[in-house]
């Protein structure tokens, strides 16, 4: 069974057109997908900034506070008692009454 010329180039044609097409694509269709989705509004591109700016910023540790480092002395105990819930009005009160 003999194919008719034409088919031949055509398949040829065919299969040579669709080789360019991928050659010319390929370097397009990597460099898209390699993009990060850049913000479109300026609000999103500010809290991109934002949250860019945020990571860089340094982190800082906690250190135990000196025992000694009050402005009443060494001596300073603060108060552990729970106020009630109606001591805020009368602090209010007497907040009012004073001035």
């Amino acid at each position: 069974m003999r194919r008719p010329a034409h088919l031949k180039s055509l398949t040829g044609a065919l299969l040579a057109a669709v080789a360019t097409a991928a050659l010319l694509l390929l370097p397009v269709v990597l460099t898209w997908g390699s993009k990060s989705r850049t913000p479109s509004t300026p609000g999103e591109r500010a809290e991109a900034m934002e949250d860019r700016k945020t990571l860089q910023l340094r982190r800082v540790t906690a250190v135990a506070r000196p025992g000694d480092l009050s402005p009443f002395g060494a001596n300073f105990q603060p108060d552990k008692t729970i106020a009630s819930p109606g001591s805020s009005e009368k602090r209010e009160e007497f907040a009012k009454s004073l001035s």
